[in-house]
C-alpha cells in the first residue's frame, strides 16, 4: 500500500511538472532528488528541470521528444521502465483535470515525510557506525522543508512602510565604517546582506586586509566571525592579531628603525600651493612634474629629500584634499622598537578584548580544502543555538582554498563556493560577507587589474555585490613604499570604473594594512 501511495504521488507530481510552469516554479523551491523513490521518475524529473532551466517553461507535449532523445543513451531495461511510466503519465494528464493547489499541498506533505525519514535514517546510521562527530555535524545542518522561502512582500500591505524604510536605510547606513578616503571609497558597500570580495595576486596582503577590517568592525561593536580556510594556522592568525593590536613587530628583523610612507600633497611638494592652511612654506621638488610626484618618485629619492630638508612638513589640511586626486607620499623615519613578547601580547589582547569589552570576534580555523559552505552554516547554527551569537560580519580567508560538499568539475566547484557564500549573506539576519580571491598570472604585470583578471571561473562576479582589486605596480615602487591601490572592478548598485582607485598606506610589519589613505 505504501509503495502504491508513493508511486501515485510521484506520478501525479510528474504530470503537474510537465503541464504547468507555475506549478514547476513552486516545486523547484522544495524539490530534492533524494525525495523521489522511483529511479525512473527521478530521471524524468531531472530532464524536466533541465528543460525548464533552458527554456523557462514546462515541457508540455515536448516531454515525448525529450524522452526519445535521452533514451538512445540508456540501457534497454531502463528504457522499458521509463516507457511504462510514460504510458501511465499519458493517461494521468489526458483524462484528469489537475487541481494544482491541492497537488502542491499533497506533494509538500510527501516531501516533508521523505525529508524526515531520510534525516532519521542517516542520523541513526552514523550513530550506529560510532561516528558521533559526523552525526552531530549532520544534526546541526538539518533544515526542515520551509514553504515560506519566497519571502513574499505585499506592496500594498499595512507593513510595507517599514520594509521601504529598512531598504533605504541599509544603503545609507553601513554596518560599520572604515577611515578617511578608504572609507569614502568602500563604506557604501558595507551593508547588511552584502557580499564583497577583494581580488589580488599571491602574497599581496589579502589576509592582512581582512584582519584590518575585522578589527575596525569589532571596535565599532559589530559581531564578527572570521573563517580561516587554511591559509594560516590558528597560532599564526593570533600572532598577526597581536601584532595589529600592539602595533609592534614579532621579529627582530623588523624592530630596527626604518622609513615608511606618509600622505602628502603634490602641490605641497611642488611648492605651488598658496592656501593659508598649508603646513609648510617650501616644497622639496619644485622642478618635478605632477605625474612624477604622484606616481613615479621612488623611495630612495624621498629619503634623500627627507634628510636634506628636515624642516619640511607634509600637508593634507585643505578640504579639497579630502576628495581631490592630488594626494602623494612623503616619508617619515620610525624609531627602533622592542620585539613583541608573549606576556606583552597578552596585555594588549586583554586591553582590547576584555578591558574594552570587545567580545564580538570568533575565529574558526580549518585545514585547507575542508571548510565548506555547509560547515560554515553548521558552525553559525551552533553559535546561534548555544550562545545566541549571530555575526553581522563574516570574513572568509579565503574562498579559493575552501572545499565543496559534492563531487563536480573543478570550474563548477568554484562557482558553487561563490554561490554558497552569497547564500550565507542571505541568512535571516543578513550578515555582510567579505572574502578574498587570487587573480590570474596576467595581474602581476598590470598597474590596475580589470574584470579579465579573474582566476578559474568568471561566474564569481555574478554572485558578489561589490568586487575590488588590490594593486601594486609591476616595477615594485608601490611595494617598497608600502602603497596599496584599491580599484573598483564591479559595483552592483551603481556605476563602477576600474580606473577609480584609492591609495592605502600600509605598515605590515606592525600589522597595519590601511594606516592612511588618499585619492
Amino acid at each position: 500500500m505504501k509503495k502504491d501511495k508513493f508511486q501515485y504521488i510521484e506520478r501525479r507530481l510528474l504530470a503537474g511538472m510537465i503541464l504547468s510552469s507555475d506549478f514547476l516554479i513552486k516545486i523547484k523551491q522544495i524539490y530534492k532528488a533524494e525525495y523521489i523513490q522511483s529511479s525512473s521518475a527521478k530521471l524524468l524529473f531531472g530532464w524536466i528541470l533541465d528543460y525548464f532551466e533552458k527554456y523557462n517553461k514546462a515541457p508540455g507535449q515536448n516531454i515525448e521528444a525529450i524522452f526519445y532523445k535521452k533514451a538512445k543513451k540508456l540501457p534497454k531495461e531502463t528504457v522499458q521502465d521509463l516507457e511504462e511510466v510514460m504510458d501511465t503519465l499519458s493517461d494521468e494528464y489526458e483524462e484528469t483535470e489537475i487541481n494544482f493547489d491541492a497537488l502542491f499541498d499533497d506533494v509538500s506533505e510527501y516531501f516533508t515525510s521523505r525529508n524526515l525519514l531520510i534525516y532519521t535514517e542517516t542520523l541513526n546510521g552514523l550513530i550506529e557506525q560510532g561516528d558521533v562527530e559526523k552525526a552531530r555535524e549532520y544534526q546541526e545542518q538539518y533544515r526542515p522543508i520551509s514553504l515560506a522561502d519566497d519571502n513574499t512582500v505585499d506592496f500594498s500591505s499595512s507593513t510595507i512602510q517599514e520594509e521601504v524604510k529598512k531598504a533605504l536605510e541599509d544603503v545609507k547606513n553601513p554596518l560599520f565604517t572604515l577611515p578617511k578616503q578608504f572609507g569614502e571609497f568602500i563604506n557604501p558597500q558595507l551593508i547588511p546582506g552584502g557580499f564583497l570580495a577583494f581580488l589580488a595576486p599571491e602574497k599581496r596582503g589579502k589576509s592582512f586586509m581582512l584582519m584590518g577590517i575585522a578589527v575596525e568592525a569589532v571596535k565599532q561593536g559589530i559581531p564578527v566571525a572570521f573563517f580561516q580556510a587554511g591559509d594560516m594556522t590558528t597560532p599564526q592568525q593570533i600572532r598577526r592579531f597581536a601584532i595589529r593590536l600592539s602595533k609592534k613587530p614579532d621579529k627582530e628583523t623588523y624592530a630596527g628603525d626604518y622609513y615608511r610612507a606618509v600622505r602628502d600633497c603634490v602641490y605641497n611638494q611642488r611648492d605651488t600651493c598658496t592656501k593659508k592652511v598649508r603646513e609648510c612654506t617650501f616644497g622639496p621638488f619644485p622642478s618635478h612634474s605632477f605625474d612624477k610626484i604622484k606616481n613615479e618618485i621612488r623611495k630612495s629619492e624621498l629619503i634623500e629629500a627627507y634628510n636634506e630638508y628636515p624642516d619640511y612638513r607634509p600637508c593634507w589640511n585643505c578640504k579639497e584634499y579630502q576628495s581631490g586626486n592630488f594626494g602623494t607620499v612623503w616619508v617619515e623615519k620610525v624609531p627602533p622598537t622592542t620585539v613583541l613578547g608573549a606576556e606583552e601580547a597578552v596585555k594588549y589582547w586583554d586591553k582590547f578584548f576584555i578591558h574594552n569589552k570587545n567580545h564580538n570576534l570568533k575565529l574558526s580555523t580549518h585545514p585547507s580544502g575542508t571548510l565548506t559552505i555547509n560547515k560554515i552554516i553548521s558552525i553559525l547554527s551552533k553559535w546561534e543555538r548555544e550562545e545566541n551569537f549571530k555575526p553581522k560580519l563574516i570574513l572568509v580567508d579565503y574562498v579559493d582554498i575552501m572545499g565543496v560538499d559534492k563531487s563536480m568539475e573543478f570550474r563548477h566547484q568554484e562557482n558553487e563556493k561563490w554561490k554558497g557564500l552569497r547564500r550565507v549573506s542571505q541568512l535571516d539576519w543578513e550578515p555582510l560577507v567579505i572574502t578574498v580571491t587570487q587573480s590570474d598570472a596576467d595581474s602581476y604585470t598590470r598597474y590596475l587589474m580589470n574584470l579579465k583578471n579573474f582566476s578559474e571561473d568568471k561566474r564569481k562576479y555574478a554572485h558578489v555585490t561589490a568586487f575590488y582589486g588590490m594593486n601594486q605596480d609591476p616595477e615594485g615602487r608601490d611595494k617598497e613604499l608600502g602603497i596599496m591601490r584599491i580599484n573598483e572592478l564591479l559595483i552592483r548598485e551603481g556605476e563602477s570604473s576600474t580606473h577609480k582607485q584609492v591609495f592605502l598606506l600600509q605598515d605590515l610589519r606592525k600589522g597595519l594594512p590601511f594606516r592612511q589613505s588618499f585619492f
